[in-house]
């Protein structure tokens, strides 16, 4: 069994978040085996006990990439990427809201952001990632289509909302979770 590691790694528009992730020093030493990504700007709810099921799932799955995502049926109240699937159920790639069509934007199928990847594949997906046409940002979500593209295995672990926690774009979502405490 590989060594599993968490990692903050803060994603910025721009370069910064091609540096903060692929820096050749301390953080890539510290990425060997199967990194943990989550967002910076969430707050996650996840328990050790659920995150060892994800692992468990990445490792059972044989994925390149795993990540988590929860259904809601108001998807534009959260503001969070779709995962697009064939028809088979098959994640197909991550489409963020802000660069969403309006059927893509009906999706329930929300990206979680957390994500259990190999390390090779996501330092070398680091390096490809392209700003978005939209918005100018990097997004680490597009790992999920370059792994499809490439015949990786993708898997896809579903959690209650509940366990989601709560992104920050806003500073008036900063100001609403400023105060909330996980015990």
């Amino acid at each position: 069994m590989h060594e599993t590691t968490t990692v903050g790694i803060i994603l910025t528009a721009g370069k910064a978040t091609r540096f903060k992730v692929s820096d050749r020093n301390k953080t890539a030493s510290l990425l060997r085996g199967k990194p943990l990504v989550q967002y910076g700007d969430h707050l996650m709810h996840y328990t050790p006990d659920l995150m060892q099921k994800i692992i468990a799932k990445h490792q059972a799955m044989q994925a390149t990439v795993t990540l988590v995502a929860a259904r809601f049926d108001q998807p534009d109240a959260l503001a969070c990427g779709r995962i697009i699937t064939n028809e088979e159920g098959a994640v197909q790639a991550i489409i963020e809201q802000k660069d969403a069509s309006p059927e893509e934007r009906q999706v329930t199928l929300l990206n979680a952001g957390f994500y259990c990847s190999e390390y090779e594949f996501l330092t070398q997906a680091i390096h490809q990632l392209e700003p978005s046409v939209t918005t100018g940002e990097y997004y680490v979500t597009d790992i999920i289509g370059m792994a499809v593209a490439t015949q990786k295995t993708v898997a896809c672990y579903e959690v209650p909302l509940a366990a989601v926690g709560s992104g920050v774009n806003t500073t008036e979502q900063l100001a609403a979770i400023e105060n909330i405490s996980i015990d």
